[in-house]
């Protein structure tokens, strides 16, 4: 299953945001054209484990203002 989500970072900060995201198994960070934006895609095998990995990698990583969940693929 894949999760797309939206991050808000603080701005200038995306970059780095991204870099530390590309360091997790199983999510893509994709840049977007928004300053303090950042799309994410978490791909794992239950929607729970996914919604967990949001909570407990994304959400957690320095400069991450706020994620959400906006698109999910079985």
């Amino acid at each position: 299953m894949t999760v797309g989500v939206h991050v808000r970072t603080r701005l200038g900060c995306e970059r780095s945001v991204a870099l530390a995201l590309g360091e997790f198994h199983g999510i893509e960070p994709i840049e977007l054209e928004e300053p303090g934006t950042l799309g994410v895609l978490i791909r794992d095998e239950t929607l729970e484990s996914a919604q967990a990995r949001l909570r407990e990698e994304v959400t957690r990583l320095e400069n991450v203002l706020v994620a959400w969940p906006i698109h999910f693929e079985w």
